[in-house]
């Protein structure tokens, strides 16, 4: 019995992690004679950030002019804290991507996962006796 009420606590663990799990959707943002990237962009929005270095930044978007970008981390990574304040003069960037979360894809992903749990609990029980 030991080893389904693991099997159990596993299935519920993992359910409960895919339902706090958001979708984002990510698009890239074009500059062109019409519009310049600067205008497509606004504080408070979060973006993806690479630069001609190849290197990347996703961060919180604090203020965006002509010249460049300014921000503060949103994940941190190996060589970059989160909430450090972020500059890019716009020659040395090479995309930005808006990094937006989706609830419409977030609510399915939540009806699916409820709609699964009598599958999931089906399943368990079959483990359980051996079938």
């Amino acid at each position: 019995m030991h080893q389904n009420s693991r099997r159990i606590a596993l299935a519920i663990a993992s359910l409960f992690c895919m339902m706090n799990t958001a979708c984002t959707t990510i698009k890239p943002v074009y500059g062109g004679p019409e519009a310049s990237i600067a205008s497509q962009l606004a504080p408070g929005d979060r973006v993806r950030i690479t630069l001609i270095n190849d290197r990347s930044k996703e961060i919180n978007v604090t203020a965006v002019d002509k010249t460049g970008i300014k921000g503060t981390i949103y994940k941190a990574s190996t060589t970059q804290r989160k909430g450090a304040i972020v500059e890019e003069e716009w020659a040395d960037v090479f995309s930005v991507e808006t990094v937006k979360i989706s609830p419409v894809k977030t609510a399915g992903a939540a009806v699916g996962i409820v709609a699964a749990m009598p599958f999931l609990a089906l399943g368990a029980v079959f483990m359980g006796a051996g079938y």
